[in-house]
């Protein structure tokens, strides 16, 4: 897991009056700065508790993800939602199969700062998004490599997925159509064909 940026809160109260201080740190930087805060905290005389020590991890990945689309992040919040290391978004099951995985895989990467995700975990994200394939996941991801969407070596020697840069652009180009409202998958109308009049030959005698 790479090392993501983190919003630390620690609050307390001091005299009726509540006190938070905030801090951005990472993963590998965090029980030291919790320490840090709470030191601050006891030095002027407020006394945080453990129920008051918050991680603010949810709306980060949301900034993340809209920073990289260059939107603003009310614009993803309805769209996009992210919870204990998943992704969801809404109606992935309506977009085209190829456009949802490159999605999927971009706002996992983007949003969580991570450089792939392992094939038992892509899967998840499937199901729970509701993407119901008419062929096997793996076949799915042979397209992926095939359109050069993925890092094949990556998959091929590790079983992780990892958008290539063709494939970044396409999760992009599908998530500026989704957030305008082009991206969902419509049903092409039936076009009725003309019936053609048969011509009767007379006979000639």
């Amino acid at each position: 897991m790479s090392d993501r940026a983190i919003n630390v809160e620690i609050g307390g109260q001091i005299r009726g009056f509540q006190v938070t201080l905030s801090l951005g740190t990472t993963k590998a930087s965090l029980n030291d700065d919790i320490q840090l805060l709470t030191g601050l905290l006891e030095e002027a005389g407020v006394r945080s508790s453990e129920k008051e020590k918050q991680v603010s991890l949810t709306d980060e990945p949301i900034k993340r993800l809209a920073s990289e689309l260059d939107i603003e992040p009310l614009g993803l919040q309805h769209m996009v939602g992210y919870k204990e290391g998943m992704v969801q978004v809404t109606k992935a099951s309506q977009l085209q199969v190829t456009d949802a995985m490159c999605m999927l895989l971009y706002a996992f990467e983007k949003g969580y700062g991570e450089s792939g995700i392992a094939l038992e975990q892509f899967e998840s994200l499937i199901k729970q998004n509701g993407i119901k394939l008419t062929y096997p996941l793996t076949t799915g991801i042979f397209n992926l490599k095939k359109g050069g969407y993925i890092n094949a070596k990556l998959y091929d020697e590790e079983k992780k997925l990892s958008l290539s840069p063709q494939g970044e652009k396409n999760a992009i180009s599908a998530f500026k159509d989704y957030i305008t409202g082009k991206g969902v998958k419509r049903t092409p109308r039936a076009i009725k064909k003309p019936h053609k009049s048969k011509k009767v030959r007379g006979h000639h005698k």
